[in-house]
């Protein structure tokens, strides 16, 4: 190709816009060091902070002549007679003592088996027995002369139960097995059987008749005098006042006197036995006509004048012989 003469004229340079700016000029890293060839080429392990280097496996060191020597001896006195014998000796007794072992752990078992065993039958005995008295129980005569055997075999079972060591709380299930549960009752129908049972009371109230009046007798009198005149004749024979109350007690009571007659008896031997004067006798007049006309009364005046009940007599009695017993210590 032709030359181009250095006299020709080049192309005017293109020019730039302001507004583009030149990039900076890159700075280069220095050139690296070539690295030099390790000697093993195999590549490098990183180690984590935890890991621990791996010890050396230890040599095992060869045994000593001595050490030889001793094992040889060892194994040479084991293979001997006498060693084999004490061997077998000892392997004998310990097989003798594995089934002595054994034996002794069966005949436990048998021996706990047989006691379960007799306990159960105890129990059961004790069910049979409690189960016949109730049976008898619910009969019409309530089993009659049969109740008392049937108790008597409920209590020699409880005792054996208890003599076998049995616990209390199986012997309360034992007994209480088979019992008839009764259900509860609602709240409304109970309710409405109280409402009848004193609607019933009431009714029975109402109807009551009046109980009759008490008509006074002359036999208070008739006892008081004899009470007195039976103190007195003791007082004159000189006995104490113990002795005096009984005397008065005794004749108010043959004189046909109640529990009162004898009271106020013992209470006025007891004044005779002091020397005290007598209270007067209490005047029945008033009685009579009160009681007379209570007849046309309604039942509670007629209640008011009710016989002294049976407690009530008990009391007077006992307080009139006590008084007689205090006031003779005097």
């Amino acid at each position: 190709p032709p030359r181009r003469s250095p006299s020709r004229r080049r192309s005017p340079s293109r020019r730039r816009s302001p507004s583009r700016r030149r990039s900076p000029s890159r700075r280069r890293s220095p050139p690296r060091e070539p690295r030099r060839a390790s000697r093993s080429r195999e590549p490098r392990r990183s180690r984590s902070p935890r890991e621990k280097p791996a010890k050396k496996k230890e040599e095992e060191r060869p045994k000593s002549i001595e050490t030889l020597r001793r094992e040889r001896k060892e194994r040479e006195k084991a293979n001997t007679p006498e060693a084999k014998l004490a061997a077998f000796k000892a392997k004998i007794a310990e097989d003798a003592a594995a089934f002595l072992a054994e034996a002794e752990a069966k005949q436990k078992e048998a021996a706990a088996a047989e006691e379960a065993k007799k306990k159960e039958a105890l129990l059961a005995e004790l069910r049979a027995a409690v189960a016949d008295v109730r049976r008898l129980a619910a009969e019409e005569n309530q089993g009659g002369e049969l109740m008392k055997p049937a108790k008597v075999r409920v209590a020699m079972a409880t005792k054996a139960a208890v003599a076998a060591g049995i616990p209390q709380e199986e012997l309360v299930a034992a007994s209480a097995a088979g019992a008839p549960q009764t259900e509860p009752a609602s709240a409304a129908p109970a309710a409405q059987e109280e409402g009848k049972e004193e609607e019933g009371k009431q009714a029975s109230r109402r109807e009551k008749p009046a109980k009759p009046p008490k008509v006074r007798t002359k036999v208070h009198s008739l006892a008081r005098q004899a009470a007195i005149d039976a103190a007195t004749a003791a007082k004159g024979a000189g006995k104490s006042a113990p002795e005096i109350a009984k005397a008065a007690a005794a004749a108010a009571k043959a004189a046909g006197g109640d529990a009162s007659d004898i009271s106020k008896a013992a209470m006025l031997a007891v004044k005779i036995s002091a020397g005290e004067a007598l209270p007067p006798e209490e005047d029945g007049q008033d009685d009579e006509e009160s009681s007379s006309s209570s007849s046309s009364d309604s039942s509670s005046s007629a209640e008011d004048e009710a016989p002294i009940e049976e407690k009530d007599r008990a009391k007077a009695k006992r307080e009139g012989i006590a008084a007689a017993f205090y006031f003779g210590l005097k």
